[in-house]
């Protein structure tokens, strides 16, 4: 069992909520961002799995050609059955608001990605 525990907290230390929160709340600022971040990021990349939802959800908006906005993910988290704090307009609101701006996308969603990457310890 050792090697399994090693592994989970090899996932679980490097992570930047910061970065992930930014992703998400670009993603719904800016519509090109949800683009340039599917280029970077799978919903396997977040930590937070509840942005993994989110990074999804807004994916699948966008692919279909719907406009993605507080409405209209609310709307599909809600079809999803996801839990209500995933998709309360207040825990979306949050997202935008701790974002300045979109501009940075690729940036943040370079941060997720490579905090995503399994670590190479070869210090043991």
């Amino acid at each position: 069992m050792p090697a399994m525990d090693e592994n989970v907290l090899k996932r679980i230390l490097p992570h930047s909520v910061e970065a992930e929160q930014s992703v998400i709340g670009s993603m719904i600022m800016d519509r090109e961002a949800i683009v340039a971040a599917s280029e970077i990021l799978t919903g396997e990349d977040f930590y937070n799995k509840q942005y993994g939802v989110l990074f999804e959800t807004m994916i699948e908006l966008n692919d279909e050609g719907s406009p993605v906005d507080l409405v209209t993910l609310q709307n599909r988290l809600k079809e999803k059955d996801v839990p209500p704090e995933v998709s309360s307009l207040e825990f979306v609101r949050d997202l935008i608001t701790a974002v300045p701006t979109s501009a940075n996308i690729k940036y943040y969603a370079t941060i997720v990605s490579e905090k995503s990457a399994p670590q190479d310890d070869t210090n043991e």
